[in-house]
């Protein structure tokens, strides 16, 4: 705990959240073969963020932890934003964040997808 900066970590988080997918999307765009991914595989990403989000949220209450893994997971954080995100003891604020980052993940996942077949070509008129 503490500040990332100061204990050397600013190199791993800087790796983990920018470089590592940034290399790993240009990879994707430089040498997949391109309009192999379906519609229906847009809903399948959401399973990894929804187990996530599960077993965070499950996790304190099974093992008797006040460990949350992210801010925006405790309850608490939400104890000053108002009478709807701190309705139902901060559950609501939890439920709402937790539903739209998985509508932000749905989202990326058919840009994605979209993107996919927009380079391989499946969006060309047919000419006769």
């Amino acid at each position: 705990y503490g500040s990332p900066w100061g204990t050397g970590m600013a190199i791993a988080d800087l790796f983990s959240h920018l470089i590592l997918p940034l290399l790993i999307f240009l990879g994707w765009l430089l040498f997949d073969e391109k309009g192999t991914v379906k519609w229906r595989h847009g809903i399948y990403f959401l399973a990894f963020p929804l187990f996530f989000i599960l077993y965070s949220e499950l996790a304190h209450l099974i093992f008797q932890d006040t460990f949350y893994p992210y801010p925006v997971m405790n309850p608490d954080f939400y104890s000053g934003l108002g009478s709807f995100m701190s309705s139902n003891s901060g559950w609501t604020g939890v439920t709402v964040f937790m539903f739209s980052m998985m509508a932000f993940v749905a989202l990326v996942s058919f840009l994605m997808i979209f993107l996919n077949n927009l380079l391989a070509g499946k969006y060309r008129p047919i000419h006769d």
